[in-house]
């Protein structure tokens, strides 16, 4: 039998006191030790930036101020009064506002959203719910004349729009530096665009093609004056008013409505090619507001509240809390200068800021073994601030580069258009043909050569890009824009499989 050797009760207490002390200073070293490294991250990862001469300011980034008010959209009275009441209460109900509260296509009279039926085998761009959508009966005429009705109504707001969209440059006042700023509020302008653009699309059915016209540029001009402000937000908002001008204009040549007069126009303001350039400039601002919240962060570790309720004890500790951040910073930030900022290469992406297409880093699955979940936590520790919000920039990415394909879409159809009116009809090739104003067509971003193009019939043809997955799939539509073509073509053909476009 072995002898046993008891423990004085006055030495269990020291022996208990000194292991919970080992254990807190454990932790603290773990913890100290992590915010170093995390910070060193950070610290290295912005003289990386400083060395290449960028800056790490917000104000640096931002747009210069505007000098003359006249060249300023929010300068005019319609943008300003609004503004203001934005800056003064950015939680107000922007539905309530006196002007920008009545153009909503819910209030014209007929229209209610009991009668939307929605189209499940709808083709994105290729494809629209009818006019009479919201109308009952479903009469496109009946429904077309009330739409015009009620902007007749509101016409003095709408030119007052008009007019202020016409200025050369636009300061909405956002509020840059802070990331939880989303004012001033841009759902009103949202249903001010879908009201231009159902406006346009009852005018073209009616006749009206000034109107058509004349509202086309004008959702054109707020896709660009909204999408220059430097904001990733605004940004994806722009290119959604992008989409409205383009569907416009794909409806008026699928109708034949527009002269010539109209298409040398429109070809006109479509040439201005905004999207990629500042869709990288937003992703920089937003890469130097993430610098500075964590900079805030650091200096006030009690601001933050995690959301995933296992980290929220983790991050009690200040310097744990601190080092998240740092750690997290200098991930998120490098991943979005690998990925989107250069190509790879180190050199500073240009207008194709689609090649390559390096994927963004996502969580794996949490696996069920008790490793695989351990190995999971950790992981979303250490980058969980980072890879939750991948998905929304690699997903604005591509709602960037779909927007500026099609509208490179729209300007090569207008030329192709203008080519059968004056020849009777479509070339064979895209060889030889050039914009209105002379310039060459534009290339497609994913293979820096001519959009592909095929003449089908003597009245349609097929133009596409083969899309992020580089695959010339002959024109293959998909559901998800990810996979197949992103294709441009006046009419679908009567055998479509909507079915198979569904499933996929």
């Amino acid at each position: 039998m072995q002898p046993s050797f008891p423990i004085p009760p006055a030495w269990r207490w020291r022996l208990a006191i000194g292991g919970v002390v080992a254990l807190g200073f454990g932790l603290w070293l773990i913890t100290f030790v992590y915010h170093r490294v995390a910070k060193a991250n950070f610290e290295a990862h912005v003289a990386e930036l400083a060395a290449k001469g960028e800056s790490i300011e917000v104000d640096d980034l931002r747009p210069p101020p505007i000098g003359n008010p006249e060249d300023d959209v929010g300068a005019a009275p319609v943008f300003a009064e609004f503004l203001e009441r934005c800056r003064a209460n950015p939680k107000a109900d922007a539905g309530d506002d006196p002007v920008w509260g009545k153009l909503d296509i819910a209030l014209v009279p007929g229209y209610s959203s009991d009668h939307i039926r929605r189209e499940e085998n709808q083709v994105r761009l290729l494809t629209r719910s009818p006019l009479s959508q919201g109308f009952d009966p479903p009469d496109e005429e009946a429904a077309a004349r009330a739409i015009l009705a009620y902007c007749e109504a509101n016409s003095a707001t709408l030119d007052a729009i008009r007019e202020a969209l016409s200025r050369p440059t636009a300061d909405f006042r956002i509020a840059y530096g802070e990331i939880t700023a989303f004012y001033p509020e841009i759902g009103p302008y949202t249903k001010t665009c879908n009201l231009l653009h159902l406006e346009g699309r009852a005018a073209l059915l009616l006749g009206q093609t000034g109107l058509a016209r004349s509202n086309a540029l004008v959702l054109l001009r707020f896709s660009r004056h909204v999408g220059t402000q430097t904001n990733l937000l605004f940004g994806a908002v722009g290119g959604v008013f992008n989409h409205y001008a383009i569907t416009l204009i794909h409806e008026g040549l699928v109708t034949g409505k527009w002269t010539d007069e109209d298409l040398n126009v429109l070809a006109a303001e479509l040439e201005a090619r905004w999207m990629e350039a500042e869709f990288l400039r937003a992703v920089r601002m937003d890469r130097a507001v993430v610098m500075g919240t964590l900079d805030r962060f650091s200096r006030n570790p009690a601001a933050w509240t995690g959301e995933t309720r296992w980290i929220r004890p983790l991050l009690k500790v200040p310097d744990l809390r601190k080092a998240f951040f740092y750690d997290n910073g200098a991930f998120y930030c490098r991943v979005l200068d690998e990925t989107m900022l250069t190509n790879g290469s180190g050199e500073s992406s240009t207008i194709r800021i689609a090649t390559p297409l390096l994927p963004l880093p996502e969580l794996p699955a949490v696996g069920s073994s008790l490793g695989e979940k351990f190995r999971y936590r950790v992981k979303f520790f250490r980058r969980g601030f980072s890879d939750t919000i991948f998905s929304a920039y690699a997903s604005s990415r591509i709602a960037t580069l779909r927007s500026q394909v099609f509208q490179d879409h729209a300007l090569i159809a207008i030329s192709l258009a203008l080519h059968q009116l004056k020849n009777g009809r479509l070339p064979a090739t895209l060889d030889g043909l050039t914009l209105p104003s002379g310039a060459p067509l534009p290339l497609d971003p994913f293979t820096g050569k001519n959009y592909l193009y095929r003449p089908e019939g003597e009245t349609d043809y097929l133009l596409y890009s083969p899309g992020p997955n580089g695959l010339d799939e002959g024109g293959l539509i998909r559901h998800r824009y990810e996979d197949g073509d992103w294709v441009w073509r006046l009419r679908l053909p009567e055998d479509f499989d909507y079915d198979a476009y569904r499933g996929q």
